[in-house]
């Protein structure tokens, strides 16, 4: 039907369709229609659903941040998209789950938390200070409302509040923390021989049936890559630069409107001396104008500082207070150095901190940049202004536009003034490189509307100001590799697994000898397997090379004297090792010193963790969750 609508968009009946369409709309307003939609749902909390598109959008931000963590790089995720997924649902209802509880339990943010949290926020300051039209600019490009945002805002604080105060309510008593300590500084007698899986690959041969039979089997794993080429317009700030110069006037009003940016504020360097007023006001002013006078014959300012000020930062420092402008120091202070000259010792000087004696080392008054001092500043900032404007002022005609035609960027493009250009072939995992490492531009590239609709994609956004609409060009789909250019590979594989097999056959009989006590001397004899040396391991112990056996073997029992436990598993995903613990031997209880402080509260935060997944699994116990498994 939209594809009719489209053929025949000129037609007369087309615009009668457009007009009996928009009556309602005009009518109602046109969030009756998007609000009554049927959306798709993933899960459903109690009385609160997840719907696909924000299950969706959360997987991919997810993907895009695991991608951002990797340096960029255009590493390939999908082995690793199944789990991603899963995590990123779980994630979601936990947060659901823990949000409702939140509400129930009446947990609020008050607006002064959730401002200081916003103004508080990078990306929103200028300069160091929250700057409330960054803000705005910075929510518009990200196609969000500032309500919008600061609800989502809210709602995560208040998670984080009920996690937070679960975790931090843990606490461990005096004995808990004593065998806590017994159990982490714990040492093991370890011994281990490895069985190498390499070791039985010389002499395993494969059949050219197994390669075949093999290769059957997994076809789809030796497949080439799919690979699209798209054509594609960027809409881009940088590329909006005007080159028009503007005239003297134009520029000297945006000097004036701006001005501030050329202000430099006054700025002092002073030491001083505090003397408290604290219970007895006279005592502490009689102290004071002793130390001006000792000053005043000639005293030395800063070991008079250093002996009597109590301001416990400057007073180590010879009560140096280094560099300050207006507004840093209390009034009375700054009212008396506004008065001084570099180098004069002020009278006392009160405040509600008491006397203070300063000493102005130097002065530097306030002074303002002329434009012709910033015009070339100007200058550029003035450009840079213009091109966000032409930028924010196309973006609507970029997405109209892109929406409008469909089936081609030509309207696009020539209708904007923007270069059309191609790309070359890339696959699912992108380039290492360039516009398509960019994970949103290979979601639209393989997306469905673009991949077999043949529409126009969305409006992309690679950076805060730059956007791109593209449409496929090319499409090249996976398509099996002949057995020749794979065999090796398959080869190579199927002498692994024969390879690991056999080593896992021997360990476990080494494992079921040394276990029944029987000749376990003469098969590592024969065998040409050795132990390694004794070693005592700590739980935490670096110089051990294999992680794995060092975690089982903290999870094994406690041998009777005499006697080992022992262990086999697969290590490294391909070797057998055999794992000896032959002695335990508990940990020491530490003195109350600073290293052992840090240690108990590590161990109080890990019990903190621990109780609220227990929080958390029993609230899921009893919540009504459904996850809707055939939407994923």
């Amino acid at each position: 039907m939209l594809q009719g609508i489209r053929d025949k968009v000129h037609s007369w009946l087309a615009w009668v369709v457009v007009v009996l369409i928009c009556i309602p709309f005009a009518l109602w307003g046109i969030h009756e229609y998007m609000g009554g939609g049927t959306q798709i749902m993933v899960a459903k909390i109690n009385s609160q659903e997840i719907s696909k598109t924000r299950y969706e959008e959360s997987v991919r931000d997810q993907m895009q941040r695991l991608r951002s963590s990797l340096g960029g790089q255009a590493v390939d995720l999908a082995p690793f998209e199944e789990r991603i997924k899963q995590s990123t649902l779980e994630q979601m209802v936990n947060e659901e789950l823990l949000f409702q509880t939140a509400v129930s339990q009446r947990l609020r943010i008050g607006d002064g938390i959730l401002a200081g949290r916003i103004h508080g926020l990078p990306p929103f300051q200028e300069n160091g200070t929250f700057s409330q039209p960054l803000y705005e600019q910075r929510l518009r490009a990200e196609n969000l409302a500032p309500t919008q945002f600061e609800q989502d805002m809210r709602r995560n604080l208040l998670v984080d509040q009920l996690q937070t105060g679960l975790t931090n309510s843990a606490f461990l008593t005096a004995s808990e923390q004593k065998s806590y300590q017994a159990l982490e500084d714990q040492q093991r007698l370890l011994s281990y021989l490895l069985i190498s899986a390499d070791a039985f690959k010389e002499t395993i041969k494969i059949e050219h049936a197994e390669i075949a039979s093999y290769f059957e089997t997994h076809k789809a794993e030796y497949n080439t890559p799919e690979k699209v080429s798209v054509n594609y317009v960027i809409l881009a700030k940088d590329d909006l630069a005007t080159k028009q110069e503007p005239d003297d006037a134009s520029l000297r009003q945006y000097y004036e409107e701006h001005l501030s940016q050329f202000i430099t504020a006054d700025d002092w360097q002073a030491s001083h001396i505090l003397i408290p007023s604290g219970a007895d006001p006279k005592l502490a002013r009689s102290t004071a104008e002793e130390v001006l006078k000792k000053i005043k014959a000639g005293g030395d300012f800063a070991a008079l500082a250093k002996e009597h000020s109590k301001d416990p930062g400057s007073a180590e420092k010879g009560g140096d207070l280094g560099h300050f402008g207006p507004g840093v120091m209390v009034g009375p202070f700054e009212t008396a150095i506004k008065g001084m000259k570099p180098g004069e010792i002020s009278e006392l000087v009160e405040s509600q901190f008491g006397y203070h004696i300063i000493k102005l080392v130097s002065a530097t008054p306030a002074s303002t940049k002329s434009f012709e001092q910033v015009h070339g500043e100007l200058l550029e900032a003035w450009k840079k202004e213009q091109a966000e404007t032409a930028f924010y002022s196309q973006t609507e005609q970029f997405a109209n536009l892109s929406f409008e035609h469909p089936d081609t960027l030509e309207s696009l493009a020539s209708t904007m003034g923007l270069k059309q250009e191609s790309s070359g072939f890339f696959s699912r995992e992108g380039e290492k490189e360039g516009l398509f490492s960019n994970p949103k531009a290979l979601t639209a590239a393989f997306s469905t509307s673009v991949l077999s609709e043949g529409y126009n994609s969305e409006v992309i956004e690679l950076d805060k100001q730059k956007l791109m609409v593209l449409r496929l060009k090319e499409h090249r789909k996976a398509e099996p590799l002949p057995l020749a250019e794979v065999k090796d590979k398959i080869i190579e594989t199927l002498k692994q697994t024969k390879a690991k097999a056999e080593a896992e056959a021997l360990g476990k009989k080494v494992l079921a000898a040394l276990q029944s006590q029987s000749d376990w001397q003469a098969l590592l004899a024969e065998k040409k397997l050795s132990w390694t040396p004794r070693a005592w391991v700590k739980r935490q112990d670096a110089e051990f090379k294999q992680a794995e056996l060092l975690s089982a073997a903290f999870k094994m029992g406690t041998p009777n004297t005499g006697q080992a436990l022992y262990q086999g598993m697969l290590v490294n995903n391909q070797d057998y090792a055999v794992l000896a613990v032959l002695e335990v031997k508990p940990g020491a209880v530490k003195s109350d010193d600073k290293a052992n402080q840090q240690l108990l509260l590590q161990q109080q935060h890990a019990l903190g963790q621990s109780e609220f997944q227990n929080v958390l699994n029993g609230l899921k116990n009893r919540a009504d969750i459904a996850i809707y498994t055939n939407n994923l």
